[in-house]
């Protein structure tokens, strides 16, 4: 895209966003306190647990945790996944 003279609003915006999607710039909510405990727990218990057992050790995270938005066990597991997948991307961004 070339500039010549002034952008209209629109053609600022759509500049805007293209920016923002080559440097790979997505809007997300920062990490905190909860995030780090989570994480913390699941490294303290040797990392996820596949197949047999999954269950009953994202029960005891989700217990240990005690964060109010996780109702099951799988609150417990998509947090940490998404976390994971956070953390990976910011990662990979900085390098």
């Amino acid at each position: 895209m070339q500039i010549r003279g002034e952008l209209s609003f629109d053609e600022l915006r759509k500049l805007y966003q293209q920016i923002r999607q080559d440097l790979g710039v997505k809007r997300s909510k920062a990490l905190n306190e909860k995030h780090l405990k989570l994480y913390q727990l699941v490294r303290e218990r040797g990392g996820p647990v596949k197949g047999k057992g999954s269950v009953k050790f994202w029960k005891e995270v989700m217990e240990d945790w005690n964060n109010s938005e996780c109702k099951n066990w799988k609150g417990a597991k998509i947090a940490y996944v998404r976390l994971i997948k956070k953390l990976t991307g910011e990662y990979l961004r900085r390098k």
